[in-house]
């Protein structure tokens, strides 16, 4: 039998950034702040190559190195889109309905060939994110600085030029307000709708709204306590009791019927994976979150009551490890396979 060949061009890992930089101001005493990261905006800008946001990506780790605690010490938290079924099913079919609408219009128009060289698919993580706006990457340490002694502190670049494209994805109603009121709307995982000013829609709630609930109790039977064939055994021991507790027992849904978690009412929050609480008054700390998987590379960082440094270092820094893969140098699933 002969040999396969080793094609070593195939197999190669394309060159990639695998280490996003990120600075946030410290909130302050009694002060909070909120900061969103997209890992395939920043990959596409640092690598000059358009990447996907509809990916889930590979996380190897993020440090976040904080500044010290006011009274009573301060926090950082980190989240994702939730890692659910519904998330999933809710992305691929908003996914869908968004791309047909649009390719339905352009084939109507005879425009296919107008249609813009990076259409994608993109969404916010829930309704700040919408109004939000995402870190860009930066670089820490000397750099390119003067040579001479290091500052007190950690130096960080300049950002990214910001003259890229990278906008929301929009849905079409066409009867919104009324025939022939069309409106426009952005869209977002976590959350309801949400109204002007912000106008998105909830693509968990939107999907929990499009299909049936499902039978509760399920499955369902008849009474069986008291039944010739139950008493054919009846001979003084517990037998009715026992089919009650066998029936009755368990048979409701163990979660909510109506209402999916990331909805519109029920558990709308995203998904921790890490967190922090920090109450040393002088000392500044790391903390490394460990690997995770992020849907849509989207990432939500909170800092909570820090005390300012003195100087010009008042400063979180944020690092991202992401995973060499096969993915244009990465790992990382499409959201489709998620």
């Amino acid at each position: 039998m002969a040999k396969r060949k080793y094609n070593q061009k195939a197999r190669a890992l394309q060159p990639a950034v695998m280490k996003l930089n990120f600075v946030v101001d410290a909130p302050g005493a009694a002060g909070y702040s909120t900061s969103y990261i997209s890992i395939s905006h920043c990959v596409s800008q640092l690598n000059r190559r358009f990447y996907r946001q509809g990916l889930n990506w590979a996380v190897a780790n993020v440090k976040v190195t904080m500044q010290p605690a006011a009274a009573g010490g301060s926090t950082y938290t980190l989240n994702t889109i939730p890692h659910t079924w519904s998330v999933a099913n809710a992305w691929q079919k908003t996914f869908s309905l968004w791309k047909k609408q649009q390719d339905e219009a352009l084939e109507a128009t005879d425009s296919l060939e107008t249609v813009a060289r990076y259409r994608d698919f993109k969404i916010s993580m829930e309704e700040g994110h919408v109004v939000g706006t995402d870190l860009r990457p930066v670089n820490l340490g000397p750099g390119r600085n003067p040579l001479g002694p290091i500052p007190l502190g950690i130096l960080a670049s300049e950002d990214m030029l910001g003259s890229e494209e990278w906008v929301s994805s929009e849905i079409v109603i066409p009867n919104d307000g009324g025939a022939g009121v069309a409106g426009q709307y952005d869209l977002h995982m976590v959350g309801p709708d949400a109204g002007a000013p912000v106008n998105s829609k909830g693509m968990i709630h939107g999907y929990q709204e499009s299909r049936a609930t499902p039978t509760s109790p399920d499955p369902s039977g008849p009474i069986i306590s008291g039944s010739f064939l139950a008493e054919m055994f009846d001979v003084g021991s517990t037998l009715d009791e026992v089919a009650v507790n066998a029936q009755n027992r368990n048979d409701e849904l163990p979660y909510d019927q109506d209402e999916y978690p990331g909805g519109s009412t029920n558990f709308v929050e995203l998904e921790t994976q890490g967190y922090a609480w920090n109450q040393s008054t002088v000392g500044i700390n790391s903390y490394n979150s460990g690997p995770f998987t992020a849907p849509c590379g989207l990432l939500r960082i909170d800092f909570s009551n820090q005390a300012a440094q003195a100087g010009t270092q008042n400063h979180n820094y944020i690092t991202v490890t992401l995973v060499p893969g096969n993915h244009r140098g990465y790992l990382a699933e499409t959201m489709g396979e998620f």
